[in-house]
């Protein structure tokens, strides 16, 4: 990248863009005027896009854009030419591919953006800022249940994009004939960032009459509406004003209508070649204007031909080459110096800005590692230190060397990031935005036959995120649930009981809780992390089964993970119906299993509840080997080690008792329902929840399975599981902020939705949560993993275990 800045006179020779600060008057004698709009072509977001496009074209690997990056053909054609690849949708890039993908200036869906982040190249979003604030409220607008309005243009890629952030159910308006698609309810109205002022304004107050609560984005760039305003202003002065963009640039399109609305003859045209000299005629003052995406050089080429259009206006081109020359002889006079180095965190980037007391030419070379700038004719002043310390997550320092004909800057980056170095005048510095995303996953090597495990650093605007990942062959390795076995009890155990001694004759002392590095021990695993919710006692909170054992009963039918007879793993939504059937044929429903039987509950008590059920004398139960009645009590029966009880109470347990004897048959039934899948036997089991990813897509069910604000809401260490494509097994545990300091943006934890977008990177198809926080644990080989927020192990109820078959 080269730039070079002229302080003396405020013309930007190089890009022909919002640079351009004033409308300049390029006329001299009696030759004829040529004025140049105020504001005009490239923006600032397009030029960021142009060059981040450029920059890629240096690294040598395969570049793709996913949508035009900018609306013009020269623009694409260049890109072309420099072996950019442009595709449609992600479906057209092959399977396999490498490179980089870049996202273009008018941004896509969010639906779109996850397909893209499965294809595992690296991504560069190059969204202008102004569309990213349309997708934030569109977005936030759809989590309100608001309707969506958005004032645009149908087939424009920003608009087709901001449909996807409004969740699918926006309504696009190009103008007041639309109006009748709008009902009442609540609206929230966004514009396509290139769309006129007053056209927007005319269909938010048509809106206004239609229904009452309608909340306005004017999401108009601001830099749209000033070149809007300075094309108007000119048109208005001169006799012919010619419009130079693309026929498909929309905000080019736009300034053609608003010149034209002057009743000054406009003319819109895309390249010099369509230049009608006839137009010219009798013409003594031509305005010049061009959209956002019209590249400098489309610009310069018309300004040179209108040169020899007619005999007169030789004189100010001649006139504009003597300024220029004068400002090169004037820039090149004395060397600038280097007077400041400042830097600045904000929030979504890190700024560094270097301060000059003159003019200065610059070059960036950039690789994944380091960006190095060289500084041309310029010196350092006394205070500029060779080495300054920044201590940032994406830059921990600065190098400055003088050289023969200026200074080199190098900034060793700690991450691959984007970044853009532009130069601002007034005074003349040179500004560095380092952005503050990216992902960073390292193989830490194989720990088991069919066993990997993989480490994770993402950046974002808040933080680091550090994630551990185990990466499961299912067809090597057996994964199931164990529970913690028996130990001493605790500190808070023993404080438990003394606090609520009326539990201790109905709290299963068979439930425990233990470290999941214990718990690996103990059933001779090799890996293994922190399984679903459980209370105090060590009860888990949710499905449970064990080598086809039900251990515990779903809460709300939340999310669990199961594997079938044939070891392949499934998420989804459970169930259970379960029910027991006298020999008289009176069916009884079975309300729980391995809990607290309560006044109006029928619990199923197995041996992993204890040695009795330990329950009042209030009710009736069974005791059942091999589907025969073997005993009939009151209360607290002898669970038998091959059987079950079955403890009725409430309604219904006088008849009950009437129907049933020793030794009759009983026929027992528990059968768990997966919500969408459809697996012939399940083998293991555990819930957790909410889902995360459903058939590739982002689905948060926190709501749906009624998770409180501390699970559904906010950062922190969690455990997750996912499966591939391959149906290869992910699972992940995230690092929260640790309790001795707080501060640290080096351990941020995650919410459900980062979670989730972190797992699509690692190549989930479908994923679900675990129990997270303090719990949070992966232990491999007897050695923790993560770091646990408390700084140790957390004693836990049950964990998912990794066993070599």
């Amino acid at each position: 990248m080269k730039g070079k800045v002229w302080i003396p006179f405020y013309i930007y020779i190089g890009t022909f863009s919002e640079k351009f600060h004033f409308s300049q008057k390029l006329s001299y004698n009696d030759c004829v005027q040529i004025l140049i709009a105020r504001y005009s072509g490239f923006c600032e977001g397009v030029e960021r896009a142009y060059q981040i496009a450029l920059e890629q074209t240096k690294t040598g690997q395969p570049v793709f854009m996913l949508g035009n990056l900018v609306h013009n053909t020269q623009v694409i054609e260049k890109l072309k030419s420099l072996n950019v690849k442009t595709v449609k949708s992600v479906a057209e890039i092959p399977a396999g591919s490498k490179g980089t993908l870049l996202i273009s200036a008018h941004g896509v869906s969010p639906q779109v953006y996850e397909e893209a982040k499965g294809l595992g190249l690296g991504i560069i979003d190059t969204t202008c800022a102004w569309v990213k604030k349309a997708q934030r409220i569109a977005e936030e607008s759809n989590e309100e249940d608001r309707t969506v309005i958005i004032v645009g243009d149908k087939g424009h890629a920003e608009v087709k994009g901001l449909v996807g952030w409004a969740g699918g159910r926006a309504q696009v308006i190009e103008n007041i004939k639309d109006m009748d698609k709008i009902g009442g309810g609540k609206v929230s109205v966004i514009a396509q960032t290139t769309q006129a002022e007053e056209h927007f304004k005319k269909i938010v107050a048509a809106i206004r009459n239609k229904t009452k609560d309608v909340k306005e984005f004017n999401t108009i760039c601001g830099a749209t509406s000033k070149r809007q305003n300075a094309a108007v202003e000119l048109a208005k002065k001169v006799d012919l004003i010619l419009v130079i963009g693309d026929k498909m640039s929309a905000n080019t399109k736009r300034l053609s209508e608003l010149c034209s609305q002057t009743g000054t003859a406009t003319h819109q045209i895309q390249t010099v070649a369509e230049l009608d000299s006839t137009w010219l005629k009798g013409k003594t003052k031509i305005g010049l204007t061009a959209g956002a995406s019209t590249p400098d050089w489309v610009v310069q080429e018309v300004v040179a031909k209108l040169g020899p259009a007619q005999k007169e206006k030789k004189c100010w081109f001649k006139a504009l080459a003597i300024i220029i020359l004068l400002c090169a002889l004037l820039g090149r006079a004395q060397a600038s110096v280097l007077q400041h180095v400042r830097y600045g965190d904000y929030k979504d980037k890190l700024r560094a800005v270097f301060d000059f007391d003159g003019s200065f030419g610059y070059e960036t070379e950039g690789t994944k590692d380091k960006i190095v700038i060289s500084l041309k004719d310029v010196d350092a002043a006394a205070n500029i230190e060779n080495y300054i310390e920044l201590n940032d997550l994406v830059v921990r320092h600065f190098e400055i060397q003088k050289e023969t004909n200026g200074l080199k800057v190098t900034i060793p980056l700690l991450a691959s990031i984007e970044y853009t170095v532009f130069p601002l005048d007034n005074p003349p510095r040179l500004v560095v935005d380092f952005g503050r995303e990216f992902l960073n996953i390292v193989s830490e090597g194989t720990v088991a036959d069919g066993v990997e495990l993989l480490s994770a650093k993402k950046g974002l605007a808040a933080g680091q995120i550090n994630a551990s990942i185990l990466k499961v062959d299912l067809n090597k390795v057996e994964v199931k649930p164990a529970l913690a076995k028996k130990t001493k009890p605790n500190i808070f155990q023993s404080f438990i009981d003394i606090i609520t001694p009326w539990r201790q004759g109905t709290i299963s002392r068979d439930f425990f809780l233990d470290k999941v590095v214990n718990i690996v021990n103990d059933h001779n695993a090799v890996a293994g992390i922190n399984g679903t919710y459980f209370a105090p006692d060590g009860q888990p909170l949710g499905s449970l089964m064990i080598d086809q054992e039900l251990v515990s009963f779903p809460i709300y039918d939340r999310t669990a993970f199961f594997l079938d007879q044939e070891n392949q793993p499934y998420i989804d939504n459970i169930s259970i119906t379960s029910s027991f059937k006298l020999a008289s044929g009176i069916r009884y429903t079975i309300s729980g299993i391995n809990q607290s039987r309560g006044s109006s509950d029928s619990i199923m008590y197995t041996p992993v509840w204890g040695e009795t059920t330990k329950t009042n004398t209030q009710g009736l139960e069974i005791v059942v080997k091999k589907e025969k009645i073997v005993g009939i009590n009151v209360s607290n029966s002898i669970i038998p080690d091959d059987g079950y009880v079955l403890s009725i109470n409430g309604p219904g347990v006088e008849t009950l008792a009437e129907n049933v004897k020793v030794g009759d048959n009983i026929n027992t039934s528990i059968r768990v329902i997966p919500y969408s899948t459809s697996p012939q036997s399940i083998i293991n089991l555990i819930s957790g929840g909410p889902r995360l990813i459903k058939k590739g897509r982002v689905y948060i069910s926190k709501y749906q399975e009624q998770f409180k604000s501390d699970i559904a809401k906010g950062r922190a260490a969690r455990t997750a599981l996912g499966i591939t494509k391959n149906r290869d097994l992910l699972l992940i545990t995230v690092d929260g902020l640790p309790k001795k300091n707080k501060n640290t943006k080096e351990n941020i934890g995650v919410t459900l939705e980062e979670l989730s977008n972190l797992l699509l990177s690692l190549g989930a198809v479908e994923a679900m949560n675990l129990d997270g926080g303090s719990s949070a644990t992966m232990v491999v080989n007897g050695r923790t993993i993560n770091k646990p927020t408390a700084g140790f192990q957390r004693r836990i109820s049950n964990a998912l275990i990794l066993k070599r078959l």
